[in-house]
């Protein structure tokens, strides 16, 4: 078993009120820790890769394919590559997703 520590994290991303540290990488997956702070906005993007987004804690707004949805913390999204997405938290509670970024 491998175990992988928040502390011992790198910082992969940081724009505004919104910080990504990857947190594990394995020979299948990356995980990335994404943070977004009340008021946070992450521009749309696409990845090459599949995406899977799980929410631990607080909710936000994804939107991708044309078609927003708030999520909440129990919640995955699932985005195919190439698709763009951009996050949004209106809320006024931090947001904590995990991000899993399939090789």
């Amino acid at each position: 078993m491998k175990t992988y520590r928040r502390e011992e994290s790198t910082e992969v991303f940081r724009a505004g009120k919104s910080t990504g540290h990857l947190v594990a990488t394995a020979e299948q997956a990356d995980v990335v820790l994404l943070n977004l702070e009340p008021g946070a906005h992450i521009p749309a993007h696409a990845l090459e890769v599949n995406v899977l987004f799980a929410v631990a804690s607080g909710s936000a707004t994804l939107t991708a394919g044309g078609e927003s949805s708030e999520l909440a913390a129990g919640d995955v999204a699932e985005v195919p590559p190439g698709e763009r997405r951009e996050w949004e938290n209106t809320t006024g509670q931090p947001c904590r997703i995990f991000v899993v970024k399939q090789k």
